[in-house]
């Protein structure tokens, strides 16, 4: 078997596999074209870094809820943050990468926080 760069149409081999004898199947499918896309994108590292008025239970929260880190990751990865001044959350597809930050940086502004995330290349 040999492995292609190019992207699987899930939709054209389901087509091949229902056959022509049964209602066919729509021609194309948006949301598993973007499935298929953002699955394929390199993997970035999600950092937090540490600040002076941020509370401690906030940023917690914020892993926990936007992140979906366990309350004990989250206050592990907080007190690295702390500590060390940044500290790496998750890795996730650059799109995701990117929405996710955007999220948490929403809801520490709308808390009056200035909370920061950036992202980098997983190495």
């Amino acid at each position: 078997m040999t492995v292609s760069n190019q992207p699987i149409k899930i939709l054209a081999l389901a087509r091949n596999l229902h056959g022509p004898s049964r209602d066919p199947l729509p021609a194309s499918d948006p949301d598993v074209d973007t499935a298929i896309d953002t699955a394929r994108e390199e993997p970035w590292t999600i950092l937090v870094h540490n600040d002076d008025v941020t509370p401690y239970e906030f940023v917690i929260d914020t892993l926990s809820q936007i992140f979906s880190l366990s309350s004990e990751i989250a206050e592990t990865v907080t007190w690295e943050a702390h500590s060390s001044g940044v500290a790496p959350v998750c890795s996730r597809p650059q799109s995701e990468t990117k929405r996710l930050i955007s999220e948490a940086h929403a809801r520490a502004r709308s808390n009056g926080y200035p909370l920061y995330f950036s992202m980098e290349p997983k190495s």
